[in-house]
């Protein structure tokens, strides 16, 4: 169970309904309402004025603890339901390379100032989190803050996108001839770049630093990148990468129970 405790008037319900992803029949108001099955419950101290806590509080412990009484206690709160944990995955913003159908990763390109203003101007449709992450390059240190402003975040260089090596900033009519190339793209699931990276390596550090994100059981906004985004959603949900190709500016919200996925929804919608 979680206990959100404050001053008055201080958004503690706010904080709760965002949190949770609550709406107005998610709540029990007990300072006008009779205890009731509900995932929140607001103004406990009610229960004291009207002289029914020492009957109402125990059915809410025992709920809590799995006992008698148990469907008045959120699921999301439940000490046998699990925590439920909103993972959102943003690709940054558009970029030159983007634009232009070229391999980039490690290269540090800015995003496009336009697609920017166009994020900012739609920055309500984005899920908003309790922590915020980016891969520590430029288009999505842009991107995070395009949306969500200049928030308090944490750079996982971990999560960036792979490094194309030779390939960098290059484009599929420039490397289509190259022996290099098509020795890589044969199979790009298991090759590794020439002075690059593979998709393994990419996966096994990508999978490294997001275990500090899930670590904290809270929800998070991560903007990275769209081959990283596809590598872990393959890996939470089976698939191939292009189930899970992403434009720039959008992504995945994934639900996780106790630290495992169980579903997910694009965004924005």
């Amino acid at each position: 169970m979680d206990l959100i405790i404050g001053g008055a008037y201080q958004g503690k319900c706010t904080f709760a309904a965002e949190k949770y992803r609550l709406t107005a029949a998610d709540i029990c108001d007990l300072a006008t309402d009779a205890p009731a099955p509900a995932r929140c419950y607001v103004h406990l101290e009610a229960l004291t004025r009207r002289g029914e806590a020492a009957e109402a509080l125990p059915l809410l412990l025992a709920a809590a603890a799995g006992g008698a009484g148990r469907s008045c206690i959120p699921d999301i709160l439940r000490t046998d339901g699990g925590i439920e944990m909103k993972l959102t995955l943003l690709r940054h913003g558009e970029t030159d390379g983007s634009r232009r159908d070229l391999y980039y990763g490690a290269a540090d390109i800015p995003a496009l100032p336009e697609s920017l203003a166009a994020l900012h101007e739609n920055a309500a449709a984005y899920p908003r989190a309790r922590r915020y992450y980016t891969s520590g390059l430029l288009r999505t240190e842009q991107t995070l803050e395009a949306i969500y402003g200049p928030v308090a975040h944490q750079q996982l260089p971990g999560l960036r996108e792979m490094n194309f090596g030779d390939f960098e900033m290059k484009s599929y009519q420039e490397l289509k001839d190259t022996a290099a190339y098509q020795a890589w793209i044969a199979d790009v699931e298991h090759n590794v770049c020439p002075n690059g990276e593979g998709a393994p390596q990419v996966l096994e550090r990508n999978r490294a630093a997001m275990a500090q994100v899930l670590a904290s059981e809270e929800d998070a906004v991560c903007v990275v990148h769209g081959g990283v985004t596809a590598g872990l959603m393959m890996t939470w949900f089976g698939g191939g990468r292009y189930d899970y190709s992403v434009k720039p500016g959008t992504g995945f919200t994934v639900t996780f129970r106790d630290g495992k996925p169980v579903s997910y929804e694009r965004v924005p919608e």
